[in-house]
């Protein structure tokens, strides 16, 4: 895909909320809510409706799967659109990630949490893994 400048856009990206306008892509009970100016979060390219653009998702909802499909196009973590931004705390949590193949439990942010009596899905229990 291509960018309006011309340049080619990955299908990933990586970089601080600008805003807290945007919202949280990820898994319930976490889809929907903001994702705070300042927070880390992870795009995943799509086109809907003619129009590409991210969805974005805090990293802590970042699941295996997504994981999974990125390193199926990039070799390393710091291939991933915005690596070289983030500060150096960051780009080692996502080096981590990326070796193991899942978010660790404690990157994982509360609304993202499932509540008693809420059932997991695979990705959930991959995740904690």
């Amino acid at each position: 895909m291509v960018d309006e400048q011309g340049g080619t856009k990955s299908g990933y990206r990586l970089e601080y909320a600008r805003n807290g306008r945007s919202l949280c892509s990820g898994p319930t009970p976490c889809k929907g809510t903001k994702i705070e100016r300042g927070e880390l979060r992870f795009g995943s390219l799509v086109n809907i409706k003619g129009i590409t653009c991210f969805q974005w998702r805090h990293w802590g909802c970042v699941t295996t799967r997504i994981l999974t499909n990125a390193k199926k196009s990039f070799n390393d973590a710091d291939e991933l659109d915005g690596f070289k931004d983030l500060d150096d705390e960051d780009q080692e949590r996502i080096k981590k990630a990326w070796e193991v193949g899942h978010v660790p439990p404690e990157d994982v942010i509360e609304t993202a949490k499932k509540g008693d009596g809420e059932e997991e899905d695979d990705a959930d229990r991959q995740r904690r893994r």
